[in-house]
């Protein structure tokens, strides 16, 4: 038998039973006119009043989705054992006192209920009701208090299909929306320029915004420099909206901790982030000169992201990989339709925020189509 220490000068048990330090006794509850049994206790001058089972729930029965009401499972508000008790929302609690009968009950109907013959019969009637093998079967009456119960206690969305063979597809349409919402963002740079400094946090502060509040999910390896920059704005964007799960909207999956020898280890990587990616976007990427670096991994990654026939989104910058990939698309603009309306202000000579939300526009449009 389980016990909590309160005020220091009382114990409570799981079965509901409350002993005082002060008095050494146990006390004995009284009971409202709604029959709840409920206890005072005493503290620093102050007497605190409460109802038994909440006592009992709240230091014996996790609560982890924050429930507002307790239900005495068997109907009787007299069994405060923690066995009887569940945390549950307040439609829940209603169906289940009309299953039993104890909404609106008349002082005939309550006479009744307290003859424990009647009660014990009217409770296993309710017990059976979950412990029958076909409950979870549409056919079965008490079916949608199975569904609801899954919707309103854990948050949990059914959905019902009629065959077997409909799962895959199922399943498939919901790797296909969840792809389709996470956005992987190439960029790196070495460079000092002040100008490309400004405008790589320009950028990413408005991405980052732009993106999250869009409900869109960035992922990104941490290219050099603008990666950091990216990283750092999106984690500040989804702080200042309360978010506690920031791998929601943020998924880091380095490149830069593989030395050269693993170089098909880390192409391997990034064909299985990117393919779990609805879209890349390219932006920076470093340059020899005139010439795209063979081991660029911002040129790598658009020709990976080619192969997977993603939807590719480049940002022109002056005289890095990112305008190089951005000539090929649009010298090649109808296989990029969506593109179309939108390439030539994918530039550095457009603002961030501007960018940001051609971006947004350009994602939303293929999400319609898809």
């Amino acid at each position: 038998m389980r016990y909590k220490v309160i005020y220091d000068l009382y114990c409570i048990f799981d079965d509901g039973k409350v002993y005082s330090y002060k008095s050494f006794k146990w006390l004995r509850p009284d009971i409202d006119k709604n029959g709840y049994y409920k206890i005072t206790l005493h503290y620093e001058n102050s007497r605190y009043r409460f109802s038994l089972h909440r006592l009992v729930a709240k230091y014996f029965i996790p609560n982890p989705f924050n429930l507002p009401q307790i239900n005495h499972i068997d109907g009787n508000k007299g069994n405060n054992h923690w066995s009887n008790l569940e945390w549950c929302s307040a439609l829940y609690n209603n169906k289940h006192a009309r299953i039993l009968g104890l909404n609106n009950i008349s002082e005939s109907n309550r006479k009744r209920w307290e003859n424990p013959e009647f009660r014990n019969k009217t409770s296993a009637k309710f017990r059976n009701v979950f412990k029958d093998r076909n409950f979870k079967s549409r056919n079965n009456p008490n079916f949608r208090y199975f569904i609801e119960d899954l919707e309103k206690r854990y948050h949990i969305r059914v959905l019902l299909v009629n065959k077997y063979e409909e799962i895959p597809c199922v399943l498939a349409e919901l790797n296909s929306r969840i792809r389709n919402k996470r956005i992987f963002i190439s960029g790196s740079f070495s460079s000092f320029d002040t100008g490309i400094e400004e405008f790589s946090h320009a950028l990413s502060k408005s991405l980052a915004s732009a993106l999250i509040n869009s409900d869109y999910r960035i992922v990104n390896g941490i290219g050099r420099r603008f990666g950091t920059h990216l990283i750092g704005y999106a984690n500040e964007c989804i702080a200042k909206q309360g978010i506690k799960d920031v791998g929601k909207y943020l998924i880091i999956k380095p490149f830069v901790g593989m030395d050269k020898s693993a170089a098909k280890e880390k192409r391997r990587t990034r064909e299985k982030v990117i393919g779990q990616c609805g879209a890349a976007l390219f932006v920076f990427g470093e340059t020899d000169g005139n010439a795209v670096r063979a081991a660029s991994g911002v040129f790598e990654e658009f020709e990976i992201a080619k192969k997977q026939h993603k939807t590719i989104i480049p940002i022109a910058f002056p005289g890095m990989v990112s305008e190089v990939i951005w000539n090929e698309v649009k010298s090649n603009i109808t296989k990029y339709p969506y593109l179309e309306r939108y390439i030539d202000l994918l530039t550095s000579e457009q603002s961030p925020d501007a960018i940001a939300s051609y971006i947004v526009q350009i994602l939303d449009s293929v999400q319609e189509v898809t």
